[in-house]
């Protein structure tokens, strides 16, 4: 994604996708994307939806689902409001909420190591 470090996009089988590899720590960094998910702020634009996230290599990359025909260049601008939610969410010290546990846990529960 123009201007969006680590931010990948990719068609498979018919659909848009985004990737979006994290540098911070795994556990800060699904505490924030619980925090924004819980909030109901994980969405990138209307129609793109947080569909998950995976672990490779100690790294986390968190996965939206686009709105069909959405190319690379249509999200630098969604893809930065995004990463502003994500570091207000970072810099939130303390535990979570009920609401942001269970978010947690849903993203946890649906997640894949490679």
């Amino acid at each position: 994604v123009p201007g969006v470090e680590h931010a990948y996009w990719c068609r498979m089988n018919g659909k848009e996708f985004v990737r979006w590899v994290r540098g911070e720590d795994e556990d800060d960094f699904f505490n924030a994307l619980a925090r924004v998910h819980a909030a109901r702020r994980s969405a990138l634009e209307e129609g793109a939806r947080f569909i998950g996230a995976f672990r490779a290599c100690g790294l986390a990359v968190p996965v939206w689902e686009l709105v069909a025909g959405t190319e690379a260049e249509e999200l630098t601008e969604p893809m930065k409001a995004m990463g502003e939610r994500l570091e207000e969410a970072l810099a939130v010290t303390g535990p979570l909420d009920a609401d942001a546990r269970r978010a947690k846990a849903g993203i946890i529960s649906r997640q894949v190591s490679l």
